[in-house]
């Protein structure tokens, strides 16, 4: 945050000294676009002259963000000066995608009606918001929880005090500024920057948390994290899947001691077991294979209890060929919370039923080992 502070002190020297050259006893010609071509030049920012196509804009590298700023033209009077014809628009990217088709914004700043065939409305059910804003997500599961989660709701609740047309767009932070003075443009752009930073922290912030606890690697993926590593030769991955369904998805890579032939079915992704038999209280169809364990697994309640209950909430779910997929609805970041020690534990639990049995010969070469 300490480049925002540079450049918000530098954007008002600039327009003091700006305004001590016209208050000045030499006359000067003021520029025609607002001094955001000397400010640009100043900072290093790309500066757009207007034309006939469009309005000025600028466009400012302020790490790790690309912020958009752009003079909006607003309703005046035909006499009004040339400075109250414009408002300022700071458009910032999010680094994270909060949720599919998300929109939220002031209703006194609507133009139209927004709601979509494939989108749902959404409540913040909490004081006046519901009056004040409209609120709507294609992905509506993790729209509801955005709106419910205190981290985000400090951002949320700031556009209360902004003008009408900021708002927030699936993956965009819009925050209106009605002057287009450079110093309270560099103002209010920290600000932004600032919301924008706060926004992708709460986003990120439970996938970083399992990032440092199990020394893993995080991505970002299709403006989502991902996060993959080995928990005791498991390879493991959570991923937000690029799909059209709204998902996270947990996946782990037995290693080659694990059975092949073993496959596990959600009631959902296999309608017909087609001869396989039913376990887990009639949640999960198994394929037991040849291995000498895998009849026995069906009475393993360590590793059957967990699967039952992620096969009965998630009943796509499937094992096979060595590979577990978990397919949770919605992109919360609780459901990370929420299920991934009971997850970690259940692969653990999977991987040892089918463990080879240590052999009097595997003592004595880690007995070896060790004496070495």
């Amino acid at each position: 945050m300490e480049g925002l502070l540079v450049i918000l002190v530098s954007a008002i020297s600039l327009s003091l000294f700006l305004q001590q050259q016209k208050d000045g006893p030499s006359p000067s010609i003021a520029s025609r676009y607002f001094f955001w071509d000397t400010w640009a030049d100043q900072e290093g920012f790309s500066f757009t002259p207007a034309s006939a196509e469009g309005v000025m804009n600028i466009v400012a590298e302020v790490a790790p963000y690309t912020v958009y700023i752009y003079a909006k033209p607003k309703p005046h009077e035909n006499e009004a000066p040339k400075e109250e014809r414009f408002y300022t628009e700071i458009r910032i990217p999010l680094r994270y995608t909060l949720a599919s088709g998300l929109w939220v914004q002031s209703r006194k700043g609507l133009e139209r009606v927004r709601l979509t065939k494939t989108a749902k409305l959404l409540e913040f059910k909490r004081g006046n918001m519901d009056e004040l804003f409209f609120a709507e997500a294609k992905d509506h599961l993790t729209g509801q929880w955005v709106l419910n989660e205190p981290g985000y709701r400090e951002v949320l609740d700031l556009f209360k005090e902004l003008p009408p047309k900021s708002h927030l767009e699936q993956r965009i932070l819009v925050w209106a500024c009605e002057s287009v003075d450079i110093a309270d443009i560099a103002m209010e752009m920290a600000k932004a920057i600032q919301a924008a930073n706060t926004l992708d922290m709460e986003s990120v912030k439970v996938w970083r948390k399992w990032q440092e606890e199990l020394n893993w690697t995080l991505q970002r993926q299709h403006g989502y994290p991902m996060l993959w590593g080995r928990y005791h030769g498991i390879r493991m991955n959570i991923s937000v899947p690029d799909t059209q369904r709204p998902s996270i998805e947990f996946t782990a890579e037995f290693p080659e001691s694990f059975p092949e032939d073993l496959a596990l079915w959600g009631i959902e992704f296999l309608k017909d077991g087609s001869g396989s038999k039913l376990v887990a209280n009639n949640w999960v169809w198994l394929d037991a294979g040849e291995h000498q364990n895998a009849k026995g697994l069906a009475d393993n309640v360590k590793a059957m209890a967990p699967l039952e209950g992620f096969f009965k909430e998630c009943p796509r779910s499937k094992l096979v060929k060595r590979t577990l997929r978990i397919e949770f609805p919605g992109k919360q970041n609780s459901l990370l919370e929420r299920h991934m020690k009971t997850w970690l534990q259940m692969c653990l639990e999977l991987q040892a039923h089918f463990k080879p049995a240590e052999t009097e010969m595997d003592v004595v070469e880690v007995l070896n080992g060790v004496s070495r």
